[in-house]
């Protein structure tokens, strides 16, 4: 995976660096991001108070999210995997919606 991000930010205008997102007067901090490229554990962007609008904003921000130490998926992660689920779908919707365009 740091492979994979160290490509895409060779095709970037920017350096390796952490980033906050501004969001509905909230700040979104992430520790690695280089560009419109996002690098990301799942827990930065699972296992912690997000919502639709906030994934969103990132899918406007970053054209590609990395997320790195997915975790073993349990019935005990709820709330991480709701989000989870609701990232992967939100994405996937403006994806759709880019191509049709």
């Amino acid at each position: 995976m740091e492979r994979m991000f160290k490509i895409l930010c060779s095709q970037e205008n920017d350096v390796v660096r952490s980033r906050t997102i501004t969001h509905l007067r909230r700040d979104l901090k992430f520790k690695s991001a280089c560009g419109r490229v996002l690098n990301s554990s799942f827990k930065e962007l699972c296992d912690r108070l997000l919502v639709g609008n906030d994934y969103l904003q990132l899918a406007q921000v970053f054209h590609t999210v990395l997320i790195h130490d997915v975790p073993q998926l349990t019935l005990r992660m709820k709330s991480p995997m709701r989000r989870q689920k609701r990232l992967t779908y939100l994405t996937y919707s403006i994806i759709l919606q880019n191509a049709h365009l």
